[in-house]
């Protein structure tokens, strides 16, 4: 089991703020085993009606839409949630492979090398693109 504690920007990345199917997870292509797995984790990391409504969203142009967490609130949207070790490589996979990042989703720090360096901890979250790959 893998316990992760996503922000605000962690859950907008990974589910596009929740309005449409988007981010890492809403846009996730794969056999049905791993899209059953993504959409339930799309599922628990997604924001509900109300934190939605809480949110600030504004027009980003080209069909995109900016969000933000209600000004002096500043834990909003952190969620903590526990998932399966099959599920944090999927999501781990996801993070490694997603074709439709930003420059800044690669910049050190970010909220992709984070997640990333959270879900490898402990070893027990092992990509699956590098699983069974030789050394050598």
């Amino acid at each position: 089991m893998k316990q992760l504690t996503l922000d605000f920007v962690d859950r907008v990345k990974l589910t596009g703020g929740g309005i449409d199917l988007g981010g890492v997870l809403g846009l996730t292509h794969g056999n049905t085993a791993k899209m059953y797995v993504c959409r339930e984790l799309y599922d628990l990391i997604r924001f509900s009606e109300t934190e939605t409504k809480q949110m600030e969203i504004t027009p980003g142009g080209n069909g995109r839409s900016l969000f933000a967490a209600p000004k002096g609130v500043p834990d909003f949207g952190t969620k903590e949630i526990t998932i399966e070790d099959l599920w944090a490589r999927v999501l781990l996979d996801e993070l490694e492979t997603f074709g439709e990042y930003d420059m800044t989703d690669f910049a050190p720090g970010s909220w992709r090398s984070r997640l990333i360096d959270r879900l490898k901890v402990g070893g027990d979250a092992v990509s699956a693109s590098k699983q069974g790959k030789k050394k050598g």
